[in-house]
C-alpha cells in the first residue's frame, strides 16, 4: 500500500474560557460528527495554584474509500489563567493499494496522477472550512467568560 501526504492547513489561536478542559472535551466531542476521533492526550497539571489542561486529539474525515483530510488537535488549558490555546494541523492522506495485477496497476496510476490532485483542492477548502468551524465553536466559550 502506498502513503501520499501533503500538509494543508496549519493554525494556531486562542480563546478566554472559564473553563479551558471543559471547552476542549466540548470542542473533542462536537468534531465527532465530522469522521473518527482519537483521543490522544487527556491530563490536568497542577503545580500548586497554576492548573494546566492538555487535550491532544486526531481527526480523521473520510474524502473516499482511500484519501481523507486528517487534523491534529493540541489544546492547551491555563485554568487559573482562564485561557485556552490550540493548535490545528491538517493533512490530506491517501492510502493506495498496492499494484496485484494489470487492472490495480493502471488504478494506482489513474488515481495517483488525476484522483489524488482533484481531490488535493476539495481537501484544502474541507480542511480550511473545518478549522474556521473549530475557531468558531469556541467563540461563544470565550462570549460567555466576558
Amino acid at each position: 500500500m502506498e502513503h501520499v501526504v501533503a500538509d494543508i492547513v496549519s493554525k494556531s489561536f486562542s480563546v478566554k474560557a472559564d473553563d479551558p478542559y471543559g471547552a476542549s472535551h466540548d470542542l473533542l466531542h462536537w468534531c465527532q460528527q465530522f469522521g473518527r476521533v482519537e483521543e490522544n492526550r487527556n491530563r490536568v497539571l497542577s503545580s500548586g495554584p497554576r492548573v494546566m489542561s492538555e487535550v491532544d486529539f486526531t481527526l480523521r474525515k473520510a474524502l473516499d474509500r482511500f484519501s481523507s483530510v486528517v487534523f491534529k488537535v493540541k489544546m492547551d488549558g491555563h485554568v487559573s489563567m482562564k485561557r485556552l490555546e490550540v493548535i490545528v494541523n491538517a493533512s490530506y492522506r491517501a492510502e493506495i493499494p498496492s499494484a496485484q495485477g494489470v487492472l490495480t496497476s493502471v488504478f494506482e496510476e489513474y488515481y495517483r496522477s488525476r484522483i489524488f490532485p482533484a481531490l488535493q483542492g476539495t481537501a484544502q477548502k474541507v480542511a480550511e472550512d473545518l478549522v474556521e468551524a473549530m475557531e468558531k465553536r469556541l467563540v461563544p466559550v470565550q462570549l460567555k467568560a466576558l
